[in-house]
């Protein structure tokens, strides 16, 4: 190989080195988050293995300018998901400035159960997301 050549493959090794090295940094970076536990019913009844994803509303999914600051808040925009248990609930890991649109989905294998909801950054409010008819409710049953 030629010293040109081998120069530029070195040089993509560090640049590689480098993107691995920032990604594990920065999923280190999550601010201060909040455990929220949601409960997912169709008819009164819990929905057990309904596919429950938050995801942050007013972030910005690419940091500019990238500062440590706004690393940080990509990091916190990540989305949360879980699986409901038997009883119809799931904790997610959540920011907590943050205000989430909540989307469940229904197990695979099984009639779809669909919904999106609007969680406020205090908890204070779970509202129904105004795009949506939803097929089961949710309610958040603790969190700290």
């Amino acid at each position: 190989m030629s010293a040109g050549r081998s120069g530029i493959v070195e040089s993509m090794r560090n640049a590689a080195w480098c993107i691995v090295v920032g990604a594990a940094a920065l999923a280190g970076c999550r601010g201060p988050t909040r455990s929220v536990t949601l409960e997912v019913s169709s008819d009164g009844r819990p929905v057990p293995a309904a596919h429950v994803r938050a995801v942050a509303l007013d972030t910005n999914d690419l940091p500019l300018p990238v500062t440590l600051a706004t690393l940080q808040q990509a990091a916190n925009a990540l989305p949360a998901s879980g699986v409901t248990d038997e009883t119809g609930r799931v904790t997610l890991r959540l920011d907590k400035a943050s205000a989430y649109r909540i989307e469940v989905a229904g197990a695979l294998g099984s009639p779809s159960a669909v919904g999106s909801w609007v969680l406020s950054a205090d908890r204070s409010a779970l509202h129904e997301a105004t795009d949506t008819r939803n097929e089961v409710s949710v309610r958040a049953v603790g969190g700290r």
